[in-house]
């Protein structure tokens, strides 16, 4: 138990055995103190008159039942009495415990003290003593676009990754979580005959879960988790206005259609993909899209006859692969703008039949590359990298391309910086000049299209890190945190 704290509202001198006396006295014996009383003997002309006075106890928010009363001999000058005399020393220690000031973490009922000091954090995170908003075990204030709990500051925040979401999905580009009630499984190895979408009885086929999604309402937000494995099968239709995330589920799954584009995203739609192989569909396209925003993490589109081909949509790859398509990698046309971030671009088109290799942006289409690496792709005529035909803003940061003879890109109102390019560098800007024989020396041989960066590059101080750039590469390693932190160019940074 800390040190009592007694408080003398009389202002007398608690050393005179706290007895006070009204007028002259002739004689007055020694008292016993100890006993807590006074005695006197008759005096000649006056009476002595003793009042005893007692403190009224108070209450703490931060949980003390009652300051003791005050007694004979207290000391007023040391320890608290109340909690606003500790906020007002150390708002980091506003709790009054004992007579002594303590953070949240000390309060007989931290909750309860946290909330009477701010009802806006009214949580006690127990390891730092801090009245925050939330903490990773309480989480009832966050909801909405901000469902996730911060540890570090204990703050509500947007989601950022479907593993946020627990067996949801996550709505990244605007921050809340699917409803977990709408979740459909598929398994490949599953019975189909039995499958019920459950998680204990999943569907065979992703066609099956896309059924449920069309027969009920579309627009609910429904998240299909679909498990590690290869699905063969008709192309996958997104119906239209859906609200919908597909999500590879303990690993990778391959998508292959016999009919069409593998998966066709339907107008005025909203889809998240994760973790999903959309390859070797040798006469179509992985991935369309019309008039719908896609936001796609850790896709990979490969030997297909098109990547993707998006009219009027709005869509960010992130963390995403583009390899040996035919007829090029990916294709952006119309309203809307495609997004590139810590992605490759890679071994796209043929010197036979494409007219551009790697991408083509046009009818007024935006285009934006971030921390992306195109390289070694082919055309048959036309740019071999990158292709505007009227296209809208080109922007190009913090990434590497090059292809292998030129002509590499034609978009002439395309704004780089911070860059390798195989264009050249125009005098004075924040570009290095490139050649395939440096893609060589930069980075190791591909796998998969992927090109890991070497140590200690020309790559290694081009790229500027700003406030909103990914916070890690194309393998999760961390990229700088500094507002004009110098970076490496690329999407992969090399190993720590």
């Amino acid at each position: 138990m800390g040190l009592a704290c007694f408080y003398n509202p009389s202002g007398t001198d608690d050393s005179l055995n706290g007895a006070t006396t009204d007028g002259p006295t002739t004689a007055t014996p020694a008292t016993d103190s100890s006993a807590g009383d006074t005695s006197s003997t008759p005096t000649t002309s006056t009476t002595t008159a003793s009042t005893t006075t007692t403190s009224t106890a108070t209450t703490s928010t931060a949980g003390v039942e009652t300051e003791p009363q005050t007694s004979p001999g207290s000391d007023t000058t040391t320890g608290c009495r109340n909690d606003a005399e500790c906020l007002a020393l150390d708002p980091d220690n506003a709790f009054c415990v004992d007579a002594q000031c303590t953070n949240c973490a000390g309060a007989i009922d931290p909750a309860a003290a946290c909330e009477a000091l701010d009802p806006s954090r009214p949580v006690c995170d127990l390891q730092d003593g801090r009245c925050v908003t939330c903490t990773p075990e309480d989480k009832s204030l966050c909801s909405g676009n901000t469902p996730i709990c911060d540890p570090g500051t204990g703050e509500c925040v947007a989601c950022r990754e479907h593993a946020d979401c627990g067996t949801s999905a996550c709505a990244n580009d605007i921050g809340y979580c699917f409803d977990p009630g709408q979740v459909i499984w598929v398994d490949s190895v599953a019975v189909c005959d039995t499958g019920d979408g459950t998680e204990a009885t999943p569907f065979c086929q992703i066609t099956q879960a896309l059924d449920e999604v069309s027969m009920g309402n579309p627009g609910l937000g429904w998240t299909i988790r679909v498990k590690t494995g290869n699905y063969i099968q008709p192309s996958l239709l997104v119906p239209p206005g859906a609200v919908l995330a597909i999500l590879g589920d303990g690993g990778v799954a391959k998508i292959r259609s016999t009919t069409a584009a593998t998966l066709q995203v339907s107008a005025l739609s909203r889809v998240y993909l994760s973790r999903l192989n959309l390859a070797s569909n040798a006469n179509d396209t992985g991935l369309t899209c019309q008039d719908s925003v896609i936001v796609g993490d850790e896709l990979t589109f490969s030997l297909n006859r098109q990547g993707y081909v998006g009219t009027g949509c709005d869509t960010t790859f992130r963390r995403s692969v583009f390899y040996k398509n035919t007829s090029g990698g990916l294709t952006g046309l119309g309203s809307g703008r495609t997004r590139l971030i810590n992605s490759y671009i890679s071994n796209n088109g043929s010197n036979a039949e494409a007219d551009h290799g790697g991408i083509l942006s046009g009818q007024g289409h935006d285009l934006e590359l971030l921390y992306t690496a195109v390289i070694n792709n082919l055309a048959e005529s036309g740019a071999r990298s990158l292709r505007c035909d009227a296209a809208g803003d080109t922007t190009i940061r913090n990434s590497v391309i090059i292809a292998f003879v030129p002509p590499s890109m034609a978009c002439p109102l395309a704004f780089i910086e911070h860059s390798a390019i195989d264009e050249g560098k125009v005098g004075g800007d924040s570009n290095i000049a490139a050649v395939m024989a440096d893609a060589m020396t930069w980075f190791e041989p591909q796998v998969g299209g992927v090109y890991k960066a070497r140590p200690d590059t020309a790559l290694a101080t081009v790229a500027e890190w700003r406030d909103g750039d990914p916070a890690t590469d194309f393998n999760g390693d961390p990229r700088p945190d500094k507002d004009g932190a110098l970076d490496q160019a690329g999407a992969d940074r090399p190993d720590p």
